[in-house]
């Protein structure tokens, strides 16, 4: 273990060889830039807690690649840390080392190390910031593991049950089991199954739309209204107001609906080369589960309200700098 954490590396603004595949993890939201300033493009924002690969760095600034899609782009160095671990299994986290237990740690949480003494890391919990000592020998840094998380996990007998109420709660919701394989794995590469498990309890009955025509084209009709937090009129929308209001001119009469409570209207869709006109397309663009909400009207786009400032527009479910990465699944309301 002491040769492992002697290959963590903080940042001191050394310059990195792509080779060594440095690993890091943004601090906060950050702007993901063409070039090393301030004054450069932004091409996307990464979320705080997301890891990326640092290949350069260049003064205060360092060059990443999102390990997902490959997507590279400049960020601040400040905005980084690199001593990125794993709990190994569920772990005690303590006020001091040997001390008085504060909290307990699930296994395959990120950590960051803060500092060392003897046997024990002070650590950082990256999805909540809370911090505290843990035993060293409850860590690890090496990447393989992280990978083989899902697998070990559904595999041992501590964490059978709950997988298999999980799959039980899916498949008395929905059917469509190999779509809900494919999200199930989404979430869980995003840090989102504890949320994906709750989203799912108390599931409503279907809606079902007859005429997907008059859906799509009421939403069509939208185009170019401004975006209005909490609307769904002409006068300005948001994106579950928008969809909202060309339900009702398919039949809904329920109340009005967010983004989370009209994803569980209709069927799951897992691939995006699955989706069909008039599906809905869902993403995550905030700290909830479910944050926004679209209508695929076919080749990769979808119409939508976007945030503050925009209007009702087109945009692509594949867009490298913000929706592409960010896509949950979708919702089809046709019959199967």
């Amino acid at each position: 273990m002491k040769n492992i954490l002697l290959t963590i590396i903080l940042f001191t603004g050394i310059l990195y060889s792509s080779a060594q595949n440095i690993t890091g993890v943004v601090t906060t939201n950050v702007n993901v830039r063409w070039e090393p300033s301030t004054s450069s493009g932004i091409i996307k924002v990464f979320d705080k807690g997301k890891e990326v690969v640092i290949l350069e760095t260049k003064g205060k600034w360092s060059f990443i690649k999102d390990p997902i899609n490959n997507k590279k782009g400049w960020v601040s160095s400040k905005f980084l840390q690199t001593n990125i671990g794993y709990i190994i299994q569920n772990a005690n986290v303590r006020n001091n080392p040997g001390g008085k237990i504060l909290k307990q740690i699930n296994k395959g949480k990120k950590v960051i190390v803060l500092k060392e003494k003897g046997k024990w890391a002070f650590i950082k919990d990256v999805s909540n910031n809370k911090k505290g000592w843990v035993h060293k020998s409850l860590l690890s840094f090496n990447k393989v593991y992280k990978a083989n998380l899902s697998s070990s996990s559904s595999s041992s007998s501590s964490s059978s049950s709950s997988s298999s109420s999980s799959s039980s709660t899916v498949s008395n919701i929905n059917s469509n089991t190999s779509s809900i394989s494919i999200i199930e794995s989404r979430m869980k590469k995003m840090g989102l199954h504890e949320k994906w498990k709750q989203f799912y309890k108390n599931m409503p009955p279907r809606f079902i739309i007859s005429n997907i025509n008059t859906f799509i084209n009421t939403v069509e009709s939208y185009m170019g209204v401004p975006y209005k937090f909490g609307g769904n009129s002409r006068s300005g929308t948001d994106c579950s107001g928008l969809v909202f209001i060309g339900l009702k001119s398919v039949g809904y009469n329920g109340s009005r609906l967010n983004a989370e409570s009209v994803a569980k209207l209709g069927r799951f869709i897992g691939k995006k080369s699955s989706l069909q006109r008039g599906d809905l397309v869902f993403f995550k663009t905030s700290s909830r589960l479910v944050s926004h909400v679209g209508v695929y009207i076919g080749n990769g786009k979808f119409i939508h309200a976007p945030s503050s400032g925009g209007k009702v527009s087109t945009a692509n479910v594949d867009d490298p700098y913000y929706f592409g990465d960010r896509f949950l699944f979708g919702v089809r309301l046709t019959k199967d």
